[in-house]
């Protein structure tokens, strides 16, 4: 059975709206969204239109699947470029999962449910029209902290898809630090960071050492090329101001994605601040 890898590009709009609001669910009452055509691309590159739509339900108690198709899905032929306006939300009972339910409503279909998972962007099958704003301590939210008690040093951490951006804080000194990664069939390697952002502007650390690992966990098995970097003052702030648009890790190269770049320079605003 071949292997499928789920591809649904997600819009991000300008002066900070995003389409997908995470656990700030509060902000789709209101907002209209519709339900994107979603695709699947094969290992070997072959694009596969998906047939059904998970989450859709005819009743509050998700019990009863709308246009069903198979065990828990929907006909994807009755649900593509439908809009909805989300008319109320609540907890999923019994779950400690970020989940949700979205009462939404068309004015063919009537009302349905929508089971949201405020934890996966890549689960969310609409575009919502207009965007939504997120509040800052969202994205503060996502900077994990914690203090060693033996030196009293305290490190802050945040993940945006392969990045990983980091703190040490003791006394008034502090460090902050750029982890990332790709996979590639490349094996060879050479040291060097390159961070191309927005404006024209770029980051370069040609000496950072690249690490090269093999990624144990694909069938295909590419290679893990990795990097971690200090970065100064002035480097962290044009990281708090400036998407990342493409980057360089030794001879491998990677493009950040529009959603994730603004989720990173937001983060990276709390990150410097603390």
């Amino acid at each position: 059975m071949k292997k499928l890898i789920f591809l649904l590009c997600l819009p991000i709009f300008g002066f900070g709206q995003v389409n997908f609001p995470g656990t700030e669910v509060q902000l789709l009452v209101g907002k209209t969204i519709v339900v994107n055509e979603v695709n699947f691309i094969t290992e070997s590159g072959v694009e596969i239109n998906y047939s059904t739509y998970d989450g859709f339900y005819k009743n509050k108690k998700l019990t009863k699947i709308y246009k069903k198709k198979t065990m828990f899905s929907s006909k994807a032929e009755a649900l593509v470029n439908r809009k909805f306006k989300v008319i109320g939300f609540k907890g999923v009972e019994n779950e400690s999962s970020n989940d949700y339910i979205l009462e939404i409503e068309n004015e063919d279909i009537g009302i349905l449910y929508y089971k949201y998972d405020a934890d996966y962007a890549f689960n969310f099958p609409f575009t919502i029209e207009g965007g939504v704003v997120l509040p800052d301590e969202y994205y503060c939210k996502k900077i994990n902290e914690d203090i060693d008690k033996f030196t009293n040093i305290k490190s802050y951490l945040a993940s945006i898809r392969n990045f990983k951006i980091s703190k040490l804080v003791k006394s008034s000194v502090s460090i902050n630090t750029i982890y990332l990664h790709q996979i590639s069939f490349q094996v060879k390697s050479t040291s060097g960071l390159v961070l191309l952002l927005e404006n024209n502007l770029r980051i370069d650390k040609p000496e950072a050492d690249v690490e090269v690992n093999v990624n144990t966990s694909s069938s295909s098995t590419p290679f893990i090329h990795s990097v971690t970097v200090i970065l100064s003052d002035d480097e962290a702030k044009l990281l708090s101001e400036n998407n990342i648009t493409d980057y360089r890790i030794g001879l491998v190269d990677g493009t950040m994605k529009s959603a994730d770049a603004f989720v990173l320079k937001k983060t990276m605003q709390c990150l410097i601040k603390k």
